[in-house]
């Protein structure tokens, strides 16, 4: 696997040049400009608490509103490349992950059918149905039903544990690495530990009870901080944009992927999921959600951080974009979260006038 084989198409691998949608990018440096010194429209809360308790922000902009941009996109950025702890948001890299396992063992089932023994085979029945046909004999490799369930319930910690530990790290973070999604110059997505966080309260791991009694976040080797410097788990917009970008095109990993990936982050952005998209709330208050658009997204919420990425199709105008927003400050969840929430407004505005 070779970065260039998932670059979205507006940056350049080998000499890390990007790609700019010079009208695009003009406008979203004015309107960070504005944020930042608490300028009209963001001269109210919650952007006054946000910029007084020293916010930072982090965007990415794609336009994908035509098939040329959709096939030859350019980026607006805003501190794209900056290292920011993940949160949820970085589970994006465990769906990559489960994906492109299963896409590798097809294609080794494909290709080196002897290497599939009995004995691996069955070993990779905890995540796979495994129904062997043909002559010669060839596996086919497809999640069975109890770990389809962790992709649906990934807004969980225990269910994101699962698939990280039934993967291994090493993996994860290797598939990551090999995409492009982590960038050895850039850095990207990082999951150096499992998602399982200790309650106080209750004195134990929140995944320590039925039925997977998970304890710790670490490995054997222990937990494994993001290489560029930073945290277990990291991110930064631009490998988000990336993520969202190729799913847009149908080439993250492969079309069947693709789909699968986007009826899991459909489903993500809804209330039932238990992690509602500040995206969809921010445009549906603001009359510009309609019952024919479309939003595929992923957040990530701590104490510190509130983040949104995701792939926008507003139909009912014909325009379709990626829009990644990270949040950093001490103002608290409800400010932090509706700097996001109010935020894609006018992120939105800037793809209506794109031209």
């Amino acid at each position: 696997m070779e970065p260039d084989q998932l670059n979205p198409g507006y940056f350049f691998a080998k000499n890390h040049g990007l790609i700019r949608d010079k009208n695009l990018d003009k406008k979203l440096q004015e309107l960070m400009a504005k944020l930042a010194a608490n300028r009209p429209p963001f001269d109210s809360e919650p952007f006054k608490t946000f910029v007084a308790n020293r916010g930072k922000v982090m965007v990415a902009l794609v336009d994908l509103s035509t098939k040329n941009k959709l096939v030859f996109p350019e980026l607006a950025e805003f501190n794209s490349t900056r290292i920011t702890p993940g949160g949820s948001l970085a589970k994006i890299g465990l769906l990559y992950a489960a994906f492109q396992n299963r896409f590798d063992f097809n294609t080794l089932a494909g290709k080196d059918p002897r290497s599939l023994t009995a004995d691996r085979i069955a070993k990779l029945k905890a995540i796979y149905d495994v129904t062997v046909s043909g002559s010669p004999a060839v596996a086919k490799f497809e999640f069975n039903d109890d770990f389809s369930k962790t992709f649906s319930g990934i807004c969980h910690n225990c269910d994101a544990s699962k698939i990280s530990r039934s993967l291994g790290l090493a993996y994860v973070n290797s598939a990551l690495w090999q995409s492009g999604l982590y960038d050895c110059r850039w850095g990207g997505i990082w999951i150096g530990a499992h998602y399982n966080e200790w309650i106080n309260k209750n004195q134990k791991w929140e995944c320590d009870t039925d039925p997977t009694f998970y304890k710790g976040n670490c490995t054997s080797e222990g937990c494994h901080v993001n290489p560029k410097g930073g945290s277990y788990i990291d991110l930064t917009a631009l490998a988000v944009a990336n993520f969202f970008t190729l799913l847009a095109q149908g080439r993250l990993i492969d079309d069947f992927s693709s789909q699968r990936l986007m009826d899991i982050l459909l489903k993500q952005a809804e209330p039932d999921s238990g992690c509602n998209s500040r995206f969809k709330a921010g445009l549906t208050a603001a009359g510009r959600f309609d019952a024919g658009d479309r939003i595929y997204s992923k957040i990530g919420v701590t104490q510190s951080v509130s983040h949104e990425g995701g792939l926008i199709d507003r139909r009912s105008i014909g325009k379709k974009y990626v829009a990644v927003v990270l949040t950093v400050s001490n103002a608290g969840t409800a400010i932090n979260g509706m700097v996001r929430q109010k935020l894609i407004v006018h992120l939105d505005d800037l793809i209506k006038a794109n031209p």
